[in-house]
C-alpha cells in the first residue's frame, strides 16, 4: 500500500485530494504502531480507502485528459494553464473552466471562426472519426472555399459542434482505456489461463490494439445492457382460468 501510496503521490493524488489522501496515509502510520485485531482493522480500512481512492482518481484523470484534448482542439488553451493543472493533478480545475475557456476561444472574426473550424475538422479527420451527414454537409459548405458565404453565427455553431463531436470521442477513448487497464489490475498473477477474468482482461486489450474504436462501440453496447439491467422487472398479468 505505500507503494500504491507513492506512485499516487507522483502522479499528482495530493493535489487532485490532499485530505483524504492524508487520511490513508495516516490510517496506516496508526496501524504500524498496533498490533493484533487493532492493528488488521486499521489495515483493511486503509486499503478499502486506497482502492476507492485509485479508482476516482483514474476515472478524474481519464475526464480531464479527455477536456485537455477538446481545449486543444479548440485552441482553447494558448497559455498552457490547462497543460499545467493536468499535469499538477488539480483535474478538479481543468473540468471547472474549462467550459469558460472554450466560450472565450469563440471568435467574433468570420476568417477566424473559419480557420477554427478547418483546424477542428482536420483532427476529426486524423483521429478517424465519423462525422454525423448533417454536421458533415455543414462543415463542407462552411470550409468549401474561402470566399464561403456562411455566416458568423453559422460558424461558430458548426465549430462548436465539432469541438463535442471531439470532445465526446476523446472521452470515449479514455473511458475504454480506464475499463482495460482496471481488467488487467483485478486479475491476480496465480491464476491459470482458463481463468474468466484473466480471459476477459486479454481480450479487451487484444481489441483495444486491432480497433479501439469497436471497442468503444462494444463497451458502448455493455453499458447499455447494464442499465437495461437494473430496471425494474415488468408485472406479470395472471391468465384466466
Amino acid at each position: 500500500m505505500k507503494r500504491r501510496l507513492e506512485t499516487l503521490r507522483a502522479g499528482g493524488a495530493e493535489v487532485f485530494d490532499g485530505p483524504g489522501f492524508r487520511f490513508i496515509e495516516a490510517l496506516l502510520e496508526r496501524a504500524e504502531g498496533l498490533d493484533g485485531v487493532a492493528g488488521d482493522h486499521l489495515r483493511r480500512r486503509a486499503a478499502e480507502r486506497l482502492s476507492g481512492f485509485e479508482a476516482a482518481f483514474a476515472s478524474a484523470r481519464a475526464e480531464a485528459r479527455a477536456t485537455l484534448a477538446t481545449l486543444d482542439a479548440a485552441d482553447a488553451d494558448p497559455d498552457g494553464d490547462f497543460a499545467r493543472a493536468f499535469a499538477s493533478g488539480d483535474y478538479g480545475f481543468v473540468r471547472r473552466e474549462a467550459p469558460r475557456a472554450l466560450r472565450r476561444a469563440r471568435t467574433d472574426d468570420a476568417d477566424a471562426a473559419r480557420a477554427r473550424v478547418v483546424r477542428l475538422a482536420r483532427q476529426a479527420r486524423s483521429r478517424g472519426l465519423t462525422l454525423q451527414p448533417a454536421l458533415r454537409a455543414r462543415v463542407h459548405a462552411a470550409t468549401a472555399t474561402a470566399e464561403a458565404a456562411a455566416d458568423l453565427p453559422e460558424l461558430r455553431t458548426v465549430g462548436d459542434q465539432l469541438a463535442r463531436a471531439l470532445f465526446r470521442e476523446a472521452a470515449d477513448h479514455a473511458r475504454s482505456a480506464l475499463v482495460v487497464a482496471r481488467a488487467s489490475d483485478r486479475v491476480a498473477d496465480d491464476v491459470g489461463p482458463y481463468n474468466p477474468e484473466a480471459l476477459a482482461a486479454r481480450t479487451l486489450a487484444l481489441v483495444e490494439t486491432l480497433s479501439p474504436g469497436y471497442l468503444r462501440a462494444t463497451l458502448a453496447g455493455l453499458e447499455d445492457l447494464a442499465a437495461l439491467r437494473r430496471l425494474p422487472e415488468a408485472k406479470r398479468r395472471r391468465r384466466r382460468r
